[in-house]
């Protein structure tokens, strides 16, 4: 009996780190729970990233984390180190998605070239070499020959390019990102949508850290809707 006391204990005390990390978060200080409407609504679905908002049986068996982020963003800069090495570890266990916003004229091209390196299968290589050009090179990738010649530089054929970056497929794509960030009525970036009911932002975490922290806490926290719907 004593042992099992002492076990007991031992197991409590393991715990309570974990329970203390997800328990200091506090809604409308480090995130935001979506409208009840909008948890509900309805998301069109897209070509290039099928079933964004998830059905209640994809929600059942898979979490969902939507980031949404611009090339021309230094915040985004600043966590993308950390939300990639993050989104790599969650395997089959999180949808990590990311959606390139249009705040100004000047970032719709760096949304073309997020979709382009997608299409052509070389999203993982092009993610990192994009930002490093605007924030470290401090190269103008507001326009499209500039885009053009750095995809080119690293290894993908003009034809490819071309034919990719101007293509409906992409347009189309960038119609539904609109959609969707009225949708979500995201206002800044980087900001994470999780789990279609909970929203936060790196104004909202203060570092690239806690931003990927406060993230990987509400994937598991139980639904909110109810509990909103209640107050």
């Amino acid at each position: 009996m004593h042992a099992i006391k002492k076990w007991t204990l031992f197991l409590c005390l393991s715990l309570s780190p974990l329970l203390s990390f997800a328990d200091d978060l506090q809604e409308k200080q480090h995130y935001k729970v979506l409208p009840a409407d909008v948890q509900q609504g309805t998301v069109l679905n897209t070509p290039a990233q099928p079933n964004i908002q998830a059905t209640e049986a994809d929600t059942k068996k898979k979490k969902q984390v939507i980031e949404f982020f611009s090339y021309g963003c230094p915040g985004c800069n600043a966590v993308n180190p950390a939300f990639d090495k993050w989104a790599a570890q969650q395997d089959d266990k999180v949808d990590v998605r990311r959606v390139p916003v249009v705040f100004r004229a000047s970032w719709e091209p760096l949304a073309r070239a997020y979709y382009t390196a997608q299409y052509l299968g070389v999203l993982d290589k092009m993610n990192p070499i994009l930002f490093e050009a605007v924030h470290d090179k401090k190269l103008d990738l507001s326009k499209r020959e500039n885009i053009r010649d750095l995809f080119i530089e690293n290894g993908i054929k003009p034809e490819d390019f071309d034919t990719t970056y101007d293509s409906f497929g992409v347009t189309h794509q960038m119609e539904q990102d609109r959609q969707l960030l009225q949708h979500y009525q995201v206002m800044a970036v980087p900001s994470a949508v999780i789990n279609n009911q909970f929203v936060t932002d790196l104004n909202m975490a203060q570092t690239p850290d806690e931003f990927t922290r406060i993230i990987s806490v509400l994937v598991d926290k139980p639904q909110a809707i109810q509990q909103q719907q209640d107050r």
